[in-house]
């Protein structure tokens, strides 16, 4: 194991389309990218971390989920969050959400960019 670097530049680059910068197993680090709302998501065994970049965003953590379904081993989606808290989230925010705690992106700028440092536990 080794420590990884990303210049500036890589940064960038990744921001533009979004999507992961470092797979390393235990924990991935995330440049993501929203133009728009998405589904619930729920990971049984996964934390994430967000980090805000540029942008701003409401996400609804809690709740309970709608119409859900399992897309991978502990990993479920959902149409809608009954309930939850909102989270309203600007430039330089940064939202933990513990495994097990339903999340919904209900309103983004365009773009919205953060970093997501993915745990599992």
């Amino acid at each position: 194991m080794s420590a990884e670097f990303f210049p500036r530049t890589a940064i960038d680059a990744k921001f533009e389309t979004g999507g992961l910068l470092l797979d390393a197993g235990a924990y991935k680090l995330d440049a993501g990218r929203r133009t728009a709302p998405g589904e619930v998501e729920y990971h049984e065994r996964v934390v994430d971390v967000m980090h805000v970049v540029r942008g701003n965003a409401t996400v609804v953590t809690g709740g309970e989920m709608q119409d859900a379904r399992e897309v991978g081993p502990g990993e479920i989606r959902a149409s809608t969050i009954d309930g939850g808290t909102p989270q309203v989230l600007g430039e330089g925010d940064v939202l933990a959400i513990p495994s097990g705690v339903p999340h919904q992106f209900t309103d983004v700028s365009d773009p919205f960019l953060y970093f997501v440092v993915k745990v599992e536990v």
